[in-house]
């Protein structure tokens, strides 16, 4: 999987913007999520990255700490724009299934797009009133860029930049507000 789970955590939650969301296009946001992580696809350290997060989901949710929705939120929508999956065409796909429980959509009334973006506002609901466990993710960030760098020297200047462009897609939408 692509960093999209890292980057919905830390760029889109880690903005602190959270229900904030309803008042926004949520489809808008995700777009430019979308071209955030781009050049994500075929990087091992993205991996990295994403099996941290995720390892960090199962914990939480291990626990049954008050996160674990919003964690299974973020991965199940990551999967689902990594896996190219649509809920409208194969609804009963595992990651579909998942994803209407999570949300509380049985029937299958919302759209995939509306199912996407119901996932990513479960997940800023659970996390925004966290700012603690926010923090910790933003060091978590640097801390894995920091092995990256020392690891994969040639890996740096890529994630120098991501960072860079992460902070802008944050501040635009913290200005959109």
């Amino acid at each position: 999987m692509a960093l999209v789970l890292f980057t919905l955590m830390v760029a889109l939650l880690a903005t602190g913007y959270g229900g904030r969301l309803e008042k926004r296009d949520a489809g808008a946001d995700r777009d430019a999520l979308s071209n955030l992580v781009d050049g994500l696809k075929d990087k091992p350290s993205a991996e990295f990255k994403a099996r941290v997060l995720r390892t960090l989901g199962d914990y939480l949710c291990a626990i049954d700490d008050p996160q674990c929705d919003g964690e299974l939120a973020l991965q199940t929508e990551a999967e689902l724009v990594q896996d190219g999956v649509n809920c409208d065409d194969t609804p009963y796909h595992d990651l579909c299934v998942t994803a209407r429980e999570l949300v509380d959509d049985p029937n299958g009334s919302l759209s995939d797009d509306d199912l996407k973006s119901a996932l990513v506002l479960l997940a800023t609901e659970s996390l925004e009133n966290d700012p603690d466990y926010v923090t910790l993710l933003d060091q978590i960030s640097v801390d894995i860029n920091a092995l990256i760098c020392q690891r994969e020297p040639e890996e740096c200047e890529f994630w120098s930049n991501h960072e860079e462009d992460k902070k802008k897609f944050e501040n635009g939408v913290m200005q959109q507000d």
